[in-house]
């Protein structure tokens, strides 16, 4: 009541007009009587109008909007109108991001003396290069003044911002010993054999499996940079004495030397001098170190940590010097178009091949690091740009550039916050995927079609299988019920990735066999396959090892798991398919055909015509753990799969009236553990590492 007075006063006492009017707009505007007559009333009919217009004064919509809102106060009406206003605004923004973004092109290149750093839009160097004004147009000449101001004071203070790195070149105070550079010098072999492994390594299939380095442009630095001494009239070689670098000292150019010399030296320790080298390089922090050549010695030393088997078992010791290869690439511009951003530069169009190539390879490690450890990927999306990819891929490299980016995307959707994956689906999707790109996983298993040129494949297929597994498992952990499927699939693809691994193993060594009496000093060149074969075995085999074994192990401890793989067992001796990844359809896949499986995986690689990898494994530490975990695993899940066995049987024995009693029973723990159980399972701790291991006494004799 209130409110209708209020509404009186503020309306001289009138009651304002809600219905709308009937009348005629010509009556209307001159305020005349309307008998509304149609098609003309009688006002309009004396003045010879044909028709009248009866619009409404108020549309259909306001009608609805007047009765929506009658009992909406003002409060209420204007917080709707700030929302309103609001996802106006943020539609508006969005509409501006689906079109080019005119900031997104603005980039400064900053190369000086080989080095190259990027800038972007809020960089003060890139606004001040994109400027067309007075002070852009003399900025070069104003530099050159505040430069000498610069240096002068750098004279009067001792200053340098190379002292990061010249430190290496000036032996210790007061002490006998050397420089870091003059040790690097002390332990490289001669010119000739260092030369000469370089080119064999270029030779390598290892290498043609990457090429991320321009085999001529090591070569030339090989020459520009080390010194040689007098010649041996003995051996005609020379000794390294000395480095030549420039003014700017980029001894990186030396640090893909010698990381490629220790590839190529493998299993060779590397010596201690080098070592230091490589991790002082590595420790480089100022922006006197964005060389090219950087980037690649750290691509190096990630692929020197896998060869050697020194990645932890699941790329924990790779974690580091991967975040430092990232950072430096991006940096460096290697995300961006190279063909253009190096358009000025002095870099030959095939060395920028070589570049692209080793920001895919940056990528695909990326992805692996992720799976491996569990953490959203480094690289965003704002830093791969599909389009030029795929434009700037060679034939060669397309495969690992639909894979990277297949296997990109499931780590996206693992670690979203807000949305759960669909995991059967993405496995699923995978699975179809790898029979479009992929030949047949038992193409591969069978070693009379491996000829070494399937490396980057094998690599390909082992990080998929792992995505499978993983995934398999995940969905095993976090959902109530069971899927057949996924069970399979978290079995099956690592025992493919394990069984893929030791026949390339079998296979390679076959292909090299010809080619032991080479009298190279480089592993890859002598054994050309073998070492791209130790390479999959130490990136993969482990983690395999260890996925199968978690299925043991749930279904061992899982009460309601071992019912159901119970029930949905499949035929207990049915063998498994090379190959088969997925499994029956309906049915679980035997555990104890899977342990057997493994069992004769294992028992293979010490037939004597595999002999020489008896070498291999008692000189690598990574191998020794992969035999002594097979081991235990061998005598633990054993006698489980003998409990199984006699438990099956008295199944098979009972009567339908005693099943209810048997399928009880099953609520109690598989296995009862006695006290003495880990001195059972293991033995004497010395039988690990060297039991059915036999072969010669020196390591030497067979890799000299």
């Amino acid at each position: 009541m209130k409110k209708q007075e209020l509404n009186r006063g503020n309306n001289g006492g009138r009651q304002t007009r809600k219905k709308p009017a009937k009348s005629c707009l010509f009556c209307r505007l001159r305020k005349l009587k309307c008998d509304r007559g149609r098609p003309s009333c009688g006002s309009c009919s004396s003045r010879h109008q044909k028709s009248c217009n009866y619009e409404d004064n108020s549309s259909a919509k306001e009608n609805q909007l007047r009765a929506k809102y009658r009992r909406c106060s003002k409060f209420e009406m204007a917080r709707r109108i700030e929302e309103l206003e609001s996802q106006i605004e943020k539609h508006a923004e969005s509409e501006i991001h689906r079109g080019q973004n005119p900031l997104y092109n603005i980039r400064y290149l900053s190369s000086k003396h080989d080095r190259h750093i990027i800038y972007g839009p809020t960089s003060y160097r890139a606004i001040l290069a994109n400027q067309k004004d007075t002070f852009a147009k003399y900025r070069e000449e104003i530099w050159k003044v505040l430069k000498v101001s610069r240096n002068t004071w750098k004279r009067e203070h001792h200053y340098s911002t190379l002292s990061e790195i010249s430190y290496i070149e000036t032996a210790p105070s007061h002490t006998d010993s050397s420089s870091v550079i003059e040790s690097v010098c002390k332990s490289l072999p001669t010119y000739e054999v260092l030369r000469q492994c370089l080119i064999d390594f270029f030779a390598s299939h290892f290498y043609h499996s990457y090429q991320i380095v321009h085999e001529e442009r090591v070569l030339k630095d090989l020459q520009d940079c080390f010194i040689q001494g007098p010649k041996d009239h003995k051996t005609g070689c020379h000794e390294i004495i000395a480095l030549s670098l420039d003014s700017k000292k980029n001894y990186y150019k030396v640090g893909v030397m010698t990381a490629i010399l220790c590839l190529a030296s493998h299993p060779k320790k590397v010596p201690e001098a080098i070592e230091i080298f490589h991790r002082i390089l590595t420790s480089f922090i100022s922006a006197k170190v964005f060389y090219i050549e950087r980037a690649q010695f750290l691509f190096l030393r990630y692929l020197y940590i896998n060869v050697a088997g020194l990645d932890g078992g699941d790329q924990s010791h790779c974690i580091f010097i991967h975040g430092l290869t990232v950072d430096t690439a991006i940096h460096m511009g290697l995300n961006e178009d190279l063909r253009h951003l190096f358009m000025n530069e002095n870099h030959p169009i095939e060395e920028i091949t070589y570049l692209e190539r080793l920001w895919l390879w940056i990528l695909f490690t990326d992805v692996k690091i992720s799976l491996s450890t569990g953490i959203p990927m480094r690289i965003n999306d704002d830093f791969v740009d599909k389009v030029r990819l795929e434009n700037y891929s060679s034939p060669r490299d397309i495969l690992l550039y639909k894979t990277t980016l297949k296997l990109r995307s499931i780590m996206k959707q693992i670690h979203a916050r807000d949305i759960s994956p669909n995991i059967p689906f993405i496995i699923e999707d995978l699975k179809n995927f790898t029979k479009k790109v992929f030949k047949p996983l038992y193409f591969y298993l069978n070693t009379s079609n491996l000829d070494g040129n399937e490396f980057t494949e094998l690599q390909l297929w082992h990080t998929t299988l792992l995505m499978i597994a993983s995934l398999s498992n995940l969905y095993t952990l976090t959902h109530q019920g069971y899927n057949t499927i996924m069970l399979n699939s978290s079995v099956l693809a690592p025992l493919n990735s394990l069984h893929l691994c030791f026949k390339v193993l079998e296979g390679y060594l076959k292909l090299d066999n010809n080619n032991v009496s080479s009298d190279s000093a480089c592993f890859p060149k002598k054994w050309t396959h073998l070492i791209n074969a130790l390479f999959l075995v130490y990136m993969n085999a482990f983690r395999s090892l260890i996925q199968i074994y978690t299925i043991f192990l749930q279904s061992m401890e899982d009460k309601n798991l071992k019912l159901f793989m119970r029930k949905n067992i499949f035929t207990k001796n049915q063998a498994i398919c090379p190959g088969d990844i997925e499994g029956p359809y309906d049915k679980c896949i035997s555990l104890k055909i899977v342990f057997k499986e493994m069992v004769n995986m294992f028992d293979r690689i010490h037939q004597e015509n595999l002999k020489p990898l008896a070498e291999v494994w008692q000189n690598s530490y990574y191998f020794s753990i992969i035999i002594s975990m097979e081991k235990i695993g061998r005598r633990t899940f054993g006698k489980a799969i003998q409990y199984i066995d006699e438990e099956l049987e008295a199944e098979e024995n009972a009567s339908e009236n005693n099943l209810t009693t048997i399928f009880h029973n099953l609520e109690d723990p598989l296995l009862e553990f006695p006290e003495n159980f880990i001195d059972d399972i293991l033995g004497p701790s010395g039988n690990f590492f060297d039991a059915n291991i036999h072969g010669w006494s020196s390591f030497e004799e067979f890799f000299p």
